[in-house]
């Protein structure tokens, strides 16, 4: 089935909520509201992806840039999560997030890799925040 027949299918009404509902999990589920902004969210957005109602977010992370979309499979009552480059390639998934675990998900996938050490990724975020600003660094 294409992104067009679902999104026939499914309500516009319906497809609204569970973006709705997706948006107040990952803001109950991320850290603080910090790690939201270090996502670089410029974009979010009520959708069907792969035949699901979903919550786009278009991000500038330090390990993602591009679309970020968070489906609910509700005949597994979980959420997926798909990196998606803007050209449309997919980079990662991941097919089982519990609602609980979103927010830890969502910024393991976008912004901050579990393994990195605190002075790691605060070097990396420095170094990209400069680039962004067009300064260099010394």
């Amino acid at each position: 089935m294409n992104t067009t027949t679902a999104q026939n299918e499914l309500s516009a009404s319906y497809v609204n909520e569970v973006a709705k509902t997706i948006n107040a999990q990952m803001f109950a589920t991320v850290e603080n509201k910090w790690v939201f902004f270090s996502w670089g969210v410029s974009r979010r957005f009520a959708t069907v992806y792969n035949g699901m109602a979903a919550l786009g977010l278009r991000v500038s992370g330090l390990l993602h840039k591009g679309f970020v979309y968070i489906c609910y499979n509700e005949g597994r009552d979980v959420y997926e999560v798909h990196c998606v480059s803007l050209k449309g390639v997919v980079k990662k998934s991941n097919k089982e997030v519990y609602c609980d675990n979103l927010g830890f998900v969502l910024d393991g996938m976008i912004e901050r890799s579990c393994e990195q050490t605190n002075e790691a990724y605060r070097a990396k975020a420095m170094r990209d925040s400069a680039k962004k600003m067009g300064l260099q660094i010394i």
